[in-house]
């Protein structure tokens, strides 16, 4: 049964961080999709002669990867009861786990010969708040069914 609310919740989460990221994008013109972002980055790359599109499946499964992999480290938060079962502890924890996103992306737009060309301060902050959105939607499902 944990395994498939994890799974749910990874899913889920993953989902509505990407349309929040997508809605800011189509708000304010800057492209904030992390999904599309990992495949311009696969695009981009050095000695690929591949014509990726923006919905690749090769970004979203690794961007649901990253997802299940968070919701895990969320899980043992909320299991074990390390800090709270509340919505502020999925807001805080959101928080932190943007700061690790920011962390990622930053490395991989760091390490990358062409990274996409976007304004990496707005996308980060919207990162930021992306992932307060995916930790609220993963402890409120964990609320529903545990």
């Amino acid at each position: 049964m944990h395994f498939a609310i994890i799974i749910l919740a990874s899913i889920v989460g993953t989902i509505l961080m990407t349309a929040f990221s997508q809605l800011l994008a189509v708000l304010t013109g800057h492209k904030f999709n992390e999904a599309h972002l990992l495949n311009a980055l696969f695009n981009n790359a050095v000695n690929s002669n591949s014509d990726i599109s923006k919905n690749d499946i090769r970004g979203w499964s690794i961007h649901l990867l990253i997802g299940l992999i968070m919701v895990l480290g969320l899980w043992v938060f909320y299991h074990f009861d390390i800090c709270g079962k509340n919505l502020l502890t999925g807001v805080i924890l959101g928080f932190f786990a943007g700061i690790i996103g920011v962390i990622g992306w930053s490395v991989l737009f760091y390490l990358h010969d062409t990274p996409p060309k976007i304004n990496l301060t707005y996308f980060y902050i919207q990162l930021i708040f992306a992932h307060v959105v995916f930790s609220i939607t993963v402890f409120a499902l964990f609320r529903f069914f545990y």
